[in-house]
């Protein structure tokens, strides 16, 4: 069984640890109310100030990628596993959306500066190429998909002044 421990960087101690075998750990942040880790089929919510566990809430079999929109009201996580893309209000913890992805792997995330649109990366399997899911974060619905090159892994999505 391995041990995840985090760190405060400012005076090295170890502040949390998970004991409990963990499928991935992503740590997101929200300013300064909390970051976001990933555990087996669930969030747990940690408080940056006081270093403590504040929230912990379940997401489904095998959670692989999480993001905060930038306007920090929703959390966006891919549920691998299961071929689906979650989407959580911060507040409450509350479940808005499950989105079926167009294939079976999802994998990255990417959310428009807007906090309007999340884009999915989904992984082809074999010789399938990767597809590109765009999904309403106004309405929780995919509204399109585009077919990439093979093995779709991570996005990445930015704004560009000047163009």
């Amino acid at each position: 069984q391995e041990i995840v421990s985090l760190i405060d960087a400012k005076n090295f101690n170890e502040v949390i640890n998970f004991s409990k075998q963990l499928n991935k750990l992503v740590v997101v942040t929200r300013g300064e109310e909390g970051a976001v880790a990933i555990q087996n089929d669930e969030v747990i919510e940690v408080d940056l100030d006081a270093w403590k566990v504040s929230d912990r809430f379940k997401t489904g079999k095998g959670p692989y990628n999480l993001e905060i929109s930038p306007d920090g009201k929703l959390l966006i996580g891919t549920i691998k596993s299961e071929g689906k893309t979650a989407i959580w209000n911060l507040d409450d913890k509350k479940l808005l959306g499950e989105i079926k992805n167009t294939t079976s792997v999802s994998h990255g995330i990417a959310i428009s500066s807007d906090s309007k649109y999340a884009f999915i990366s989904v992984e082809g399997i074999g010789g399938e190429p990767g597809i590109v899911d765009v999904i309403s974060l106004e309405n929780y619905q995919l509204i399109s998909s585009v077919e990439v090159g093979k093995q779709a892994g991570g996005i990445a999505f930015w704004k560009q002044d000047n163009l």
